[in-house]
């Protein structure tokens, strides 16, 4: 069986930096909201691949 793997973070420029704001956003510390906003808002025009806005969004509304 093939499995395949998909890549959200493929062709960010600093991806863990990215990853590391959306975890403190979710968990609510910090000032990362602002941080994942403008990254939004610089991805939505330059999008990089098609999966990285979606999860972004999703990430914006899922703060405990």
């Amino acid at each position: 069986m093939n499995t395949s793997k998909i890549a959200v973070m493929k062709g960010v420029y600093n991806p863990e930096a990215l990853a590391e704001q959306i975890c403190a956003h979710v968990a609510g510390t910090g000032n990362a909201g602002s941080y994942l906003r403008g990254s939004l808002q610089f991805l939505e025009r330059f999008p990089p691949n098609p999966f990285i806005v979606p999860l972004l969004r999703k990430a914006l509304h899922e703060q405990h």
